[in-house]
């Protein structure tokens, strides 16, 4: 579990160094899922940067429903009933679908990228081929240029960019 708190203090150090000067002087509005352990260590990465500016986050139950809010480090019950309650839900609702939505972009841009991509003339048809056809790369990388260009997606010119690419 130690090893989490780290990864959790390297992310809000990463976050505030990252962080615009001028903004830093307003309020930092987030949602961060931490535990108390994390959440300590993120207000201990503030203390090291010298970064002094009011903080104000949701408290879990243990059903991990919203109970209320912290400010500056202080659990402020909150309403479940009242208006403020529901403003925190939406806020909390927003928070997700855009979390949500960022990481199916991320996911869908870059998450699969093969050694393949770099070879020019090897777009995704031809990369496909070769992979359902041999395998592994270490296969592709023991193919001749004849044998590459065996293949019905491959012609000569592209065959020999992937050799060209394994062994040169």
């Amino acid at each position: 579990m130690e090893k989490f708190y780290e990864e959790a203090e390297k992310w809000a150090e990463r976050f505030m160094t990252q962080y615009p000067d001028e903004l830093k002087p307003y309020t930092l509005c987030m949602k961060l899922y931490f535990e108390t352990e994390q959440k300590e260590k993120f207000f201990e990465v503030l203390d090291k940067l010298r970064i002094h500016i009011p903080v104000c986050g949701m408290v879990k139950d243990d059903n991990h429903r919203t109970r209320g809010v912290y400010f500056n480090n202080v659990e402020i019950p909150i309403d479940t009933s009242g208006e403020g309650f529901h403003l925190v839900t939406r806020i909390q609702d927003e928070a997700h679908r855009f979390a949500i939505e960022f990481h199916r972009q991320l996911r869908g841009k870059g998450q699969v990228h093969s050694v393949l991509d770099d070879i020019e003339g090897i777009g995704p048809a031809r990369r496909k081929a070769l992979m359902r056809h041999y395998l592994s790369l270490d296969a592709i990388r023991s193919a001749t240029v004849e044998e590459l260009a065996q293949l019905p997606s491959m012609n000569e010119k592209a065959a020999e960019s992937v050799y060209q690419f394994f062994h040169d």
